[in-house]
């Protein structure tokens, strides 16, 4: 009986072998274990399985599951807000996975998701002992917004973008 630190290591040995519906069935069961939920690890690698299924080649790890882009996203916030020592050593992985996934679905028209994750992408740079200001990915978040017609969100980014003396597009 493997313990769950080491199917989570199993899910990510299968990730890196391009055997996501292997490595999806690993984390699914670590992500919903009692004993790992609560590590950024597991959600960090849940992000990362997640977004090579989003994006994979071969449609039939892409049809593993129609959300993986989502459920990447959801994961990565989850592994930005767990404060554990791996979440501490790799938060700059975490933030480039968000990063990652928040224009894979700008790109695919998704905006709903790429809103969330961008604006995530900012306000998680922004709280770093050395903030990094990601005012790019603030204004793809507001762009996002605008698209589905949140204009009160879209509105709220670009005057924040104002105060940060974002150029006009």
């Amino acid at each position: 009986m493997y313990s769950q630190n080491a199917k989570r290591v199993t899910a990510y040995n299968y990730l890196r072998e391009g055997k996501l519906d292997k490595a999806k069935t690993y984390i699914d069961e670590v992500a919903e274990n009692s004993s790992t939920m609560g590590e950024s690890k597991t959600w960090f690698y849940r992000g990362n399985i997640y977004y090579a299924i989003a994006t994979a080649k071969e449609e039939k790890y892409r049809n593993l599951d129609s959300n993986a882009l989502k459920i990447a996203i959801e994961s990565f916030k989850k592994a930005f807000e767990i404060i554990d020592p791996h979440r501490n050593d790799n938060i700059d992985y975490i933030i480039g996975g968000l990063k990652n996934c928040g224009t894979t679905a700008y790109n695919r028209k998704k905006y709903e998701w790429a809103g969330d994750a961008l604006e995530s992408v900012f306000n998680y740079s922004m709280s770093l002992k050395k903030p990094i200001v990601e005012s790019d990915m603030l204004f793809y978040a507001a762009l996002s917004y605008h698209f589905i017609k949140n204009m009160a969100k879209a509105k709220e980014l670009y005057i924040k973008l104002k105060d940060l003396n974002f150029p006009d597009p």
